[in-house]
């Protein structure tokens, strides 16, 4: 990107999406900004810091403005988008069935409340994932366990937010899955 430009990318997203954009530039990092504003004119980040983690408020189109504020810059920009998981209603529990290739990954994410324990169960008929568990603040509540029993995540969350579940297929063969997700009754 040359200096001082801009780049304007466009995402649809579902209401109450949550959304992981990062850009960065060289070994740094440094000099890209950005801002995503709704189709709308919702403006739900403003200009700034090139990384940001959000539940966006409606379905529509997002267009995502990355700007360099130095020389010209190579750059990379991932976004996520994981799928969001709802519990049927009056229920505690719910079952995510997936199936990855090799080494592929899918994310999930789910509302959960401070205090509450949630479990995390990666029955596997076929290869073998590993998870990685972390909230909407960054902090990472489980990182990287494989198989039963110690692919299993038991745990109290520190905060009311949603929570980010990812799963990857290991030892280099597809794997086929059934992700139980429970938060019991306080």
């Amino acid at each position: 990107m040359p200096a001082n430009d801009s780049k304007v990318y466009v995402m649809h997203v579902e209401a109450d999406q949550w959304v992981a954009v990062d850009a960065s530039s060289g070994t740094t990092g440094q000099g890209l900004r950005f801002s995503i504003l709704g189709a709308d004119g919702t403006v739900v980040k403003p200009m700034g810091e090139a990384h940001t983690r959000i539940v966006l408020p409606s379905t529509q189109d997002y267009y995502v403005e990355l700007m360099s504020n130095v020389g010209t810059a190579n750059y990379r920009m991932s976004v996520l988008i994981p799928a969001r998981v709802r519990f049927p209603p009056g229920a505690t529990s719910a079952e995510v069935p997936g199936s990855l290739g090799a080494n592929d990954v899918r994310h999930y994410v789910l509302r959960a409340r401070a205090g509450q324990r949630m479990i995390v169960d990666p029955n596997t008929s076929r290869g073998q994932v590993r998870l990685v568990i972390s909230g909407a603040d960054g902090q990472v509540m489980l990182s990287g366990r494989v198989g039963p029993p110690n692919g299993t995540f038991d745990g109290i969350l520190p905060a009311t937010q949603d929570y980010l579940i990812t799963v990857r297929a290991e030892g280099g063969s597809r794997a086929d899955y059934v992700l139980g997700i429970t938060i019991p009754p306080s």
